[in-house]
């Protein structure tokens, strides 16, 4: 009983997920033209004037336009959304002025709606955006950004996109699984290399481990441009052990 309890749960709480993205999407569609919503960012996301800024990536200054937000401008056409535009901060894009305002929804509700859109949308820039707006909200994106990943059935540049901000924010949640698309031979020569570039995001706290993960695929993938592409990325690393690699392959 216990048992079927847990999934009536699961399948209630995936009901309501559901609704709540197709509610926003209906909203969104319900005219043709401009129309705008904010939902709330992921902590680590701020702003400088219209840059979106990472913590552990560059360098964050925040100024009076950090308020917190994800500010999405989006162009709908027959029902459809043709164009999309993700800031974070107070600025506003060209078309927000006259743009038709919507009830904001919550960071699940639009990671949802966008994530959907990236898996479905027929324009890959479009897609790509929909990726963006998604990764930054303040929720838990990664395991869908995972299965985007790993679908052969996306453009590549989707695909691509969904490697990068797997790597900015799951960190070693997913290094494993990151770890696999580099050594998948049947995978093609790009996707492989983001991979290896999300590694070097994913562990970039954690000096050591990237040391081994990308010093692994720097010494022992068969690969001439996987080799290149990690030591690429373990050059990036300060670290003592970096340099104890180098000396070690060029005494080799």
């Amino acid at each position: 009983m216990k048992n079927i309890a847990a999934i009536l749960i699961l399948i209630g709480t995936a009901s309501v997920a559901m609704a709540a993205r197709d509610d926003l999407a209906s909203r969104i569609t319900a005219e043709d033209g401009w129309v705008t919503f904010t939902y709330p960012a992921h902590e680590n996301v701020h702003s400088q004037s219209h840059t979106i800024t990472i913590d552990g990536n560059k360098v964050v200054v925040t100024d009076d336009d950090d308020d917190g937000l994800v500010h999405t401008t989006a162009k709908v056409r027959n029902g459809r959304v043709i164009d999309l535009e993700t800031r974070s901060g107070h600025s506003q894009s060209r078309h927000e002025k006259n743009a038709r305002v919507i009830d904001n929804p919550t960071a699940d509700e639009a990671a949802d709606y966008f994530l959907a859109m990236a898996r479905n949308h027929r324009d890959e820039e479009v897609a790509e955006s929909a990726i963006t707006a998604a990764a930054i909200a303040d929720a838990e994106t990664w395991p869908t950004l995972l299965e985007l990943a790993r679908d052969r059935q996306l453009d590549d540049e989707v695909r691509e996109s969904a490697i990068f901000w797997l790597g900015v924010q799951a960190g070693q949640k997913v290094s494993h699984d990151l770890e696999a698309i580099v050594d998948d031979d049947s995978e093609e020569m790009e996707i492989r290399e983001h991979a290896v570039f999300a590694l070097s995001q994913a562990l970039e706290d954690d000096h050591e481990e990237a040391v081994d993960t990308l010093g692994r695929i720097a010494t022992e993938n068969p690969h001439t441009q996987l080799r290149q592409t990690a030591l690429f990325w373990l050059a990036q690393h300060d670290d003592p052990a970096v340099l104890d690699l180098f000396e070690s392959i060029l005494l080799d």
